[in-house]
């Protein structure tokens, strides 16, 4: 089983942001609300009993005209764009304090759409990972979403009933490509509809998604997925996705997860995902906005289980990394044994170093190994000094835990 009081408090975070903000002003949540009802659920709940799906049918195809852009074929919106709406959502008053958070910054921001891009707010930083694109594709209209930019499909998974995601199920039949569309508010951006059905421990529906097309690399940049001390420094790049952050962090959140969702899987402990995401081709080595890979990740969370798991079956995984997923170095230059030495957490550093280990011989209880001095020794094999290196870290840490792990050497 997974982390139950993480995915339950990002299932019911998701839910109070909403409803503070939830008002009949705003047409989706006529169709499914945050209390199980609307009138979509209701005329489903009709045709579980008369066995006649046409009316919901017909309610799912009203949204091609009234809901989608170009009748669901789509459009694509620049990245500028949706990092201005972004960024407004980020500047109006707490949600509890208007009628309608999201029209009121829909209203603001559309204003300025011609203005330049490069506003104040927005900085010019080259951001570790940068797709290319200065579009996304998007499919449901984003003036037409509920009150923290989320679609018809996001409000069926944040019910998370039988009777919800078997309405996903048509919605998605009828219009695949919404499986991509991910919330844009500065809260939950980038969340997609997989990355809510693994917090939601659903396997069958992240199958389901998988197969119709989810992107399994889809980033939730949201400040609900950021390292608590990072919040106040977010900071939007004006021609890319990602969020600028304050490098210094000690990465505590009960919700950071590391964006990916093959990083969500492996926080929350879902095994049985984690092995799903890895044989569809999810690369382990993708890296988030502080540079941490799923491994390092599993540092943080403290999970030896499903490092070890990743490490073994991720060497082989259908991306085919080239670079070793220990090797890879976040932005404050950390390893996972770096990371787990300046975060002092002594059983996983232990296990790191068992892993790394090379047995010679053992007799009884006696054993001759040998253990990689990299990462530990101050000196580089080029002779350089490492000042990220764990003997280095430890010795220069005052805490009691950072003592005891001196123990180790």
């Amino acid at each position: 089983m997974g982390d139950k009081s993480s995915a339950q408090e990002a299932k019911g975070a998701g839910k109070d942001v909403i409803k503070q903000t939830q008002k009949g002003s705003n047409e989706l949540y006529k169709y499914v609300d945050l209390n199980g009802g609307g009138n979509l659920v209701d005329a489903f709940r009709r045709a579980q009993s008369t066995k006649n799906f046409s009316e919901v049918e017909e309610l799912i195809e009203g949204f091609r005209v009234k809901f989608l852009y170009n009748e669901g074929v789509g459009k694509d919106i620049e990245i500028g764009e949706l990092v201005q709406w972004r960024r407004q959502s980020r500047e109006v008053q707490a949600p509890s304090k208007r009628e309608n958070a999201f029209t009121f910054f829909f209203t603001k921001c559309t204003s300025r759409v011609e203005d330049t891009i490069e506003a104040v707010g927005m900085d010019n930083y080259t951001l570790s990972e940068n797709t290319g694109s200065n579009t996304r594709r998007v499919y449901w209209d984003i003036s037409q979403r509920a009150a923290v930019g989320e679609t018809i499909l996001h409000l069926c998974f944040l019910n998370a009933t039988r009777v919800h995601y078997d309405i996903a199920k048509m919605i998605i039949m009828k219009y695949p490509p919404l499986v991509d569309d991910i919330y844009i508010s500065d809260e939950f951006y980038g969340e997609s509809a997989l990355h809510m059905a693994i917090v939601n421990e659903n396997q069958a529906m992240v199958h389901f998604l998988c197969k119709h097309g989810a992107d399994i690399h889809e980033r939730a940049y949201g400040a609900f997925f950021c390292p608590e001390d990072q919040r106040q420094s977010r900071r939007d790049h004006a021609g890319q996705e990602g969020i600028v952050l304050s490098d210094e962090t000690n990465y505590e959140s009960n919700t950071y997860w590391g964006e990916y969702p093959l990083s969500f899987a492996a926080g929350l402990g879902l095994e049985d995902m984690v092995r799903y995401l890895l044989a569809r081709g999810a690369c382990p080595n993708k890296q988030d906005t502080n540079g941490n890979t799923v491994l390092h990740m599993m540092v943080i969370h403290d999970k030896m289980d499903m490092y070890d798991l990743i490490l073994d079956y991720g060497c082989h995984c259908a991306c085919q990394c080239e670079k070793p997923l220990t090797d890879v170095l976040n932005n404050l230059g950390f390893s996972p044994l770096t990371l787990a030495a300046k975060l002092a957490r002594r059983e996983m550093f232990d296990h790191i170093l068992t892993r790394d280990r090379e047995v010679f011989w053992r007799y009884g209880e006696v054993m001759c190994a040998a253990f990689s001095l990299k990462d530990l020794d101050t000196l580089t094999s080029e002779g350089h000094i490492n000042e990220n290196c764990a003997l280095n870290i430890i010795t220069h840490e005052e805490s009691v835990p950072h003592l005891a792990l001196l123990m180790e050497f």
